[in-house]
């Protein structure tokens, strides 16, 4: 795990993942589908303002879904290897680590 917290929320009755789960996948999908899509933009700069294909809001609108979810667990766990309290767990505490050592 990334973030060393398996759900953003409560689960569901049923045991599925909750509605922030389910939000949080979506959106990331839509970034993965977006990732390498021709966009005319790439070609001609100056189009990107007209946003023609829509993906500039789209991926605007997704990365702001996920960093609803991610901001808080990363400030929180920076917030913890600020006051000494956290040890190297996951990933994010191993950026965590390499960051303060630089």
């Amino acid at each position: 795990m990334i973030l060393n917290t398996r759900y953003f929320s409560q689960r569901k009755k049923d045991g599925g993942p909750g509605v922030e789960e389910e939000q949080h996948v979506e959106s990331f999908f839509t970034v993965l589908a977006h990732l390498y899509v021709f966009s005319l933009s790439d070609y001609f700069p100056w189009l990107r303002v007209l946003n023609l294909d829509g993906h500039e809001k789209t991926i605007r609108e997704a990365m702001n879904t996920i960093n609803k979810y991610h901001d808080p667990i990363v400030d929180q766990i920076v917030e913890q290897w600020k006051n000494g309290e956290k040890e190297v767990e996951d990933l994010l505490d191993v950026f965590i680590s390499i960051k303060d050592k630089n």
